[in-house]
């Protein structure tokens, strides 16, 4: 049993329609957030708290979205589309732009991790990881201040060793099966934020901050 293990709700499988269900998604996204929390509260504290703030934040107002017409706003293609044509609130596009940079860093976290495994490339440290998931996804949205302290901070994040024994639940020896379905995980949610990547693609929308 690992972390990825006892998680509840998976990202759902995007269909040929290209459509992605509101609710399943928003639990998903809720239920992975806490992955964050154990890369240290160090790293929490000083580098990533406003952000992971922000990540929940966000999925607060899609959701809020989402239940003011369950059966309108049933897929997220819905609410931005709604929101396009209507151009009377962009709270739902704005929300899940940030909340898909957001995942983007933590899919390309886990990415990094499981692809150095698989080519029995082990760093000690968490960093280069993390400076690499952080490039491709949420750095060029933040500040020169908050770049300079993300890259600080995360040298203080606990090793390797001691971050895959948090994620087998404190067990000892079970790196293969955390990378496994990290992998699992990395491919579930990778499809989704293609999906999403494309409808902000077809807005112009993608780079806006």
């Amino acid at each position: 049993m690992t972390f990825f293990t006892n998680i509840q709700h998976k990202f759902p499988p995007v269909g040929d329609d290209k459509q992605i269900e509101a609710e399943p998604f928003l639990a998903a996204s809720e239920e992975i957030l806490l992955i964050i929390d154990f890369l240290g509260p160090n790293f929490l504290k000083h580098a990533f708290q406003r952000t992971r703030a922000d990540i929940a934040g966000n999925i607060t107002t899609i959701h809020h979205k989402y239940i003011s017409d369950p059966v309108k706003f049933k897929t997220l293609n819905s609410m931005l589309l709604d929101e396009e044509l209507t151009k009377t609130s962009f709270s739902a596009t704005v929300a899940l732009l940030w909340l898909k940079r957001g995942l983007e860093f933590l899919c390309e976290f886990c990415r990094q991790l499981v692809a150095d495994s698989e080519a029995e490339r082990h760093n000690t440290h968490l960093a280069p990881y993390i400076d690499t998931a952080y490039e491709q996804s949420l750095r060029r949205y933040h500040n020169m201040l908050l770049r300079g302290l993300f890259y600080v901070v995360a040298r203080f994040m606990p090793n390797q060793k001691d971050f895959m024994k948090t994620l087998a639940n404190g067990k000892d020896s079970m790196d293969k099966e955390v990378i496994k379905e990290m992998n699992d995980f990395v491919q579930r949610i990778s499809p989704n934020l293609i999906i999403i990547n494309q409808l902000y693609t077809d807005l112009g929308k993608l780079h806006d901050v």
